[in-house]
């Protein structure tokens, strides 16, 4: 969009080209991103001209992500759980691990996958 263009010069035309160039970006692991995380920056953008209508730099409603018609959603996907009994199996054999490899740290297992556990971060969040 621009870092130096003023904000009442974006048009829904200039988010929806932003939108597809976001879809296309390229995530850890040679991904593409996912509608979610595109939907996360649309919000962010839509968040920014909120505040600037609350600071009188864009006419009230000027917003043209809320003027988009059609926004990529996120995929639903059920959560897949362990049950208490089998997470203290898990955590349990990932403490008693014996070092077999050198590429293996064997005494961070147990702590990273109990920070998985106990707080259901995502794998760039606990790293």
């Amino acid at each position: 969009l621009g870092t130096d263009r003023a904000l009442e010069t974006i048009r829904v035309s200039d988010v929806r080209a932003w939108t597809t160039h976001l879809g296309q970006l390229k995530s850890h692991g040679n991904r593409t991103l996912s509608g979610g995380t595109v939907r996360h920056h649309l919000n962010a953008l839509s968040n920014l001209f909120r505040r600037a209508q609350e600071e009188e730099v864009v006419p009230p409603g000027f917003n043209p992500v809320a003027a988009m018609m059609e926004k990529p959603a996120a995929r639903r996907l059920e959560a897949r759980w362990l049950e208490v009994p089998d997470a203290a199996l898990f955590l349990e054999a990932a403490r008693t691990l014996p070092p077999r490899s050198s590429e293996l740290r064997a005494d961070l297992v147990h702590p990273l996958l109990a920070t998985f556990l106990l707080t259901g971060g995502r794998r760039a969040e606990v790293l």
